[in-house]
């Protein structure tokens, strides 16, 4: 029994990794793909509840680094394809570009787990993720891979809101609802009703969106 709990955080990390990973893929139908990610994010955070102090952060930027590399493993193969780089050369770069855009998932925990569980901290974590993001963006490298937002596309109703939020804040609210479903603290009570207000808010304004009369009037693209 022991041996078994403490596989058991492992064994939800890895289950993490692979749905975060396999959520961007193109070939998934409908929205196979968000809910892979929403899944994924959840048991990440899940996993990375069970382990303390600096331990914490360690996991949760080693689990996140395996699945931007297992979501990247293509990339190699076409740098090779495209230039005169060695295959393992390759390799070795996209295994330090997973491991800098890991750091942007991972830094956060820093800041959570100084926190006691609160509406304030929940809209915290989303404000530092959404500044994380944007520096990532504008700032630094400009590389964009693995944000939420890319793998919501294939759910119309669930990106509208990126028209008043921007990617970076529709990536931000995925982040908050995955960490209410996933982090292990408050009361279930409290942590459903925030999830199911900020769905209710999500969700109802892409539909409204989507069958606005008003926007199609003005002509206005809606992709359903």
């Amino acid at each position: 029994m022991k041996a078994r709990s403490r596989a058991r955080p492992y064994i939800i990390l890895g289950a993490a990794v692979i749905l975060k990973a396999f959520a961007y893929q193109h070939f998934l139908p409908g929205w196979v793909g968000p809910g892979c990610l929403l899944t994924g994010w959840s048991l990440w955070w899940r996993g990375v509840s069970y382990f303390r102090g600096h331990h914490q952060w360690i996991v949760g930027w080693a689990s996140a680094t395996l699945s931007i590399l297992l979501m990247l493993s293509w990339l190699p193969a076409t740098i090779f394809h495209y230039s005169t780089t060695p295959v393992p050369v390759a390799w070795g770069v996209i295994l330090l570009l997973s491991m800098y855009l890991a750091l942007y998932d991972a830094i956060p925990l820093v800041f959570v787990r100084r926190l006691p569980f609160s509406v304030a901290r929940v809209i915290g974590l989303g404000l530092i993720f959404w500044g994380f993001y944007v520096l990532r963006a504008w700032v630094i490298t400009g590389f964009p891979w693995g944000e939420a937002a890319a793998a919501m596309v294939p759910w119309p109703v669930a990106v509208q809101a990126a028209d008043i939020l921007g990617t970076h804040g529709l990536s931000a609210v995925v982040v908050m609802i995955t960490f209410l479903i996933g982090w292990p603290e408050g009361s279930i009570r409290q942590r459903l009703v925030l999830v199911a207000g900020l769905v209710f808010i999500f969700l109802g304004y892409g539909e409204a969106r989507l069958h606005s009369p008003l926007l199609e009037a003005q002509g206005f693209i809606h992709v359903r």
